[in-house]
C-alpha cells in the first residue's frame, strides 16, 4: 500500500467518525449503518458486521450500535495503516526466476520455517514460488536472481531487475557460470538442438551467457543448487550493506577439501581417484565427496586455487579429454581458461 493510500484512509476515518447519524427508528442495523464496510472487517470483526448487530428497539440502541460498528471500523483501518507503514520501513527484496531449473529457490524453500523467518525481516516484493501477486516493479534493496538469460525477455527481465536493485545477487551456478546448459557451447549448436527438437528452424539455439555479462553483480552464492544455511549465514550481511552501503561480505577462501575432512572422509585423492576438491570453493558441505563422487566444481574456482598443482596432481588419474569433459559440466572451463591465460601473460 503506497503512503497517498494510507492518507486516504485517515481521511476516511475522519469522516466515519465525524459524519455519525441517527438512525430511523425500527431499522434493522444494516438498514441504519449501511453496505459501506471494509472487507476485512468481515474476517477480523464478524461479530460487529451490520446484519449480525441486533435490530435496534430505539433510537437510542440504533445509534449505539452504528457508533459500535464505526469504532471498530476506524481501530480495522487504523491497524491496517499501522501495518503498511512498518512495512514500508522493511528491505524490499525479489526472487526472479530466469530460464533455469528453480532448484537453487527450492534449496532455499528447503529451510522450511528457517527461511520464513528471515523473510519476516523483509518486504518480499517478488518471489514466483511463494507469490500470487505481480510484482509491482518498485525499488529494491536487494534483487536476486536465479538462471541464464537466455530470451529477450530474460534478457530484459535481468536488466530492469538490475536497474530498480541496489545489490543484484546471483543464486547458483546457471546464473554465475553458465551451468548444466552451456555444455552445448562447447558442440556443435546444431547438431546439439537436433538432439532436443526433431524440426530445429526457427529455434533460437543461443550461446549460453553468464549473468555478469550483461549486468554488474554485487554478490555471488555459488553451487548447485545453493547452500541454504549459506544463505542464510549470508542475507543479513547483504541486508546491511544495501542499507549502510557498507562494504559486501566475501566468502571464505577455503576449499571443499576442509569441509571434507571436517567430516571424517578418507581423501579420494589418496586412492587415485580423481576430484576438483582442492581448487573448488568450499561451502557445499562436501556433499559430493561424501557420497563417493568426485568434486566437479559447480561452486567455481577458489581465488587463490591451484590449477597447475591440480592438473599435476590429475594427470595419472584421468586423460586430459577426460578433464576437460568434466569441467565443462559446470562451466568450469572457461574459468579455467581465463585463469591459465592470465597466469602465462604475466
Amino acid at each position: 500500500m503506497k503512503s497517498d493510500e494510507v492518507i486516504k484512509i485517515k481521511i476516511r476515518n475522519l469522516n466515519v467518525q465525524k459524519n455519525t447519524k441517527k438512525p430511523q427508528k425500527e431499522k434493522s442495523a444494516r438498514e441504519t449503518i449501511g453496505n459501506d464496510f471494509d472487507e476485512e472487517v468481515v474476517d477480523k470483526f464478524p461479530e460487529v458486521l451490520p446484519w449480525n448487530l441486533p435490530a435496534p428497539d430505539s433510537e437510542k440502541n440504533g445509534e449505539k450500535d452504528s457508533e459500535k460498528y464505526r469504532a471498530v471500523l476506524v481501530n480495522a483501518d487504523d491497524e491496517k495503516v499501522k501495518e503498511t507503514e512498518e512495512k514500508e520501513k522493511k528491505p524490499k527484496i525479489a526472487i526472479v526466476s530466469l530460464t533455469s531449473c528453480e532448484g537453487c529457490q527450492f534449496a532455499l524453500l528447503d529451510l522450511g520455517e528457517k527461511f520464513m523467518e528471515a523473510m519476516e525481516k523483509v518486504d518480499m516484493v517478488d518471489f514466483r514460488l511463494i507469490e500470487d501477486e505481480e510484482d509491482s516493479g518498485e525499488k529494491l534493496d536487494i534483487g536476486f536472481v536465479e538462471g541464464n538469460p537466455m530470451t529477450k525477455a530474460n534478457k530484459k527481465t535481468l536488466k530492469a531487475l538490475r536497474k530498480r536493485s541496489k545489490l543484484l545477487v546471483v543464486l547458483g551456478n546457471c546464473a554465475a557460470m553458465g551451468g548444466v546448459p552451456e555444455i552445448k557451447n562447447y558442440q556443435e549448436q546444431k547438431n546439439t538442438a537436433k538432439h532436443v527438437y526433431k524440426y530445429i528452424r526457427g529455434i533460437d539455439n543461443v550461446e549460453i551467457q553468464e549473468v555478469d555479462n550483461f549486468v554488474k553483480v554485487d554478490f555471488t552464492f555459488p553451487g548447485c543448487p545453493i547452500t541454504g544455511e549459506e544463505f542464510l549465514e549470508y542475507f543479513p550481511m547483504l541486508l546491511e550493506s544495501a542499507k549502510t552501503g557498507k562494504s559486501l561480505p566475501e566468502l571464505a577462501d577455503k576449499p571443499v577439501c576442509v569441509e571434507c575432512k571436517a567430516k571424517g572422509n578418507r581423501c579420494m585423492l589418496l586412492d587415485k581417484k580423481p576430484c576438483f576438491g582442492p581448487m573448488i570453493q568450499g561451502g557445499c558441505d562436501a556433499v559430493c565427496p561424501s557420497a563417493g563422487m568426485m568434486c566437479q566444481g559447480c561452486r567455481g574456482l577458489r581465488p587463490k586455487g591451484n590449477i597447475k598443482a591440480m592438473r599435476a596432481t590429475l594427470k595419472n588419474m584421468m586423460t586430459d579429454e577426460e578433464f576437460e569433459n568434466v569441467t565443462e559440466i559446470y562451466g568450469l572451463r572457461d574459468d579455467i581458461f581465463e585463469r591459465e591465460y592470465k597466469l602465462d601473460s604475466k
